[in-house]
């Protein structure tokens, strides 16, 4: 098993690679990014994912800037783990607990840094059970990466009709 992890990692080598220099750049740049995105127009800092911005500052503030994209993969990881393990019905967990040591789910929250801390921090939305907190978990979730904008529509659309049509 182990050799099959070393294969992965370097087949996944490239992709990680690649998008490992934007993240950096996030890290690195983040303050400069929202401070010209607060001295223009409040719509435009909206559509521009400022909740990311404010991850990649406070991660660069405790972390030296080539570990900020490692934690917040590893964070966003544990994050999806926590759900899951919280809502699986346990005859499955030894199942579960090896699908999450297969390095190609970990790899995909390093390549896709941003969605998958989107990802993490919606699946916690269904944890939380004050709706208030619940609904502004999911519309940071929509801060940090914009695909989940309509994700919050569509849910709250959903709940509309689930409680108008179940009642």
């Amino acid at each position: 098993m182990c050799i099959v992890q070393i294969l992965m990692i370097f087949i996944f080598y490239e992709a990680i690679k690649t998008d490992r220099e934007n993240y950096l750049k996030y890290a690195s740049e983040s303050h400069e990014i929202l401070e010209f995105l607060l001295n223009g127009n409040f719509y435009y800092l909206l559509i521009n994912e400022p909740i990311w911005l404010l991850v990649n500052i406070l991660m660069s503030n405790i972390f030296d800037i080539q570990y900020v994209p490692l934690v917040i993969g590893l964070i966003s990881y544990l994050l999806s783990v926590n759900y899951v393990l919280k809502k699986v019905d346990k005859r499955y967990l030894l199942f579960i607990i090896l699908l999450f040591f297969m390095p190609q789910i970990y790899k995909s929250f390093l390549v896709h840094l941003r969605q998958g801390l989107a990802i993490a921090v919606y699946l916690s939305s269904f944890l939380v059970e004050k709706r208030r907190n619940k609904y502004s978990l999911i519309m940071f979730s929509g801060l940090i990466h914009n695909s989940f904008i309509p994700i919050l529509l569509v849910h709250i659309i959903y709940e509309y009709f689930l409680k108008k049509y179940s009642a």
